[in-house]
């Protein structure tokens, strides 16, 4: 569930806030506007939840649109397992029952041919009892040309937050 968090002054609420009156005012002017709750836990004020309010930006995963390539370094020689990992028997049934989500939420598509790359995959039990399928990309790697996107250092990126008076916490269960 995603939710927006504000943390309020200590030792405040709603019905005593006479130490805050300028805060109060122009955060009850944006509570009204934007429609939070004053339903309060562990200090927080929670927002509306977006899923419910905007049900078509949360369904399903969402896919990338268009096509996208990953450009290989001159003379990269393609790579394909000769013989698959096993997947312990005790999971087979999670990692098939995995495998078809992914291929129903279009994360994933059946190659039916022969292919010049190809990479194993790594079964990960989950604590919840299902499994999380990773693919062992060492090889591939090996023969991308790297993009290059710079990240901001962290001081740069907390020092951008001074002032912040919202944040927002999202809840991320299947990035790819």
């Amino acid at each position: 569930m995603a939710a927006l968090h504000i943390n309020p002054p200590e030792n405040f609420t709603f019905s005593t806030p006479c130490n805050w009156p300028n805060w109060k005012m122009r955060f009850e002017r944006y509570r009204i506007a934007s429609g939070l709750s004053t339903k309060t836990g562990n200090g927080q004020i929670f927002a509306t939840d977006p899923k419910a309010k905007f049900p078509e930006l949360f369904k399903g995963l969402g896919v990338m649109k268009g096509c996208y390539s990953i450009k290989l370094k001159p003379g990269a020689n393609p790579f394909a397992i000769t013989s698959p990992r096993r997947v312990p028997i005790p999971l087979l049934y999670q990692t098939e029952a995995e495998l078809e989500r992914m291929v129903k939420e279009k994360v994933i598509t059946p190659v039916l041919k022969p292919t010049e790359w190809c990479a194993p995959v790594v079964i990960v039990p989950k604590s919840d009892g299902n499994v999380r399928i990773c693919v062992d990309l060492e090889e591939l790697n090996k023969n991308v040309m790297r993009e290059l996107h710079p990240l901001p250092k962290a001081e740069y990126s907390l020092n951008l937050l001074a002032g912040a008076k919202l944040f927002l916490k999202l809840y991320a269960n299947s990035g790819f």
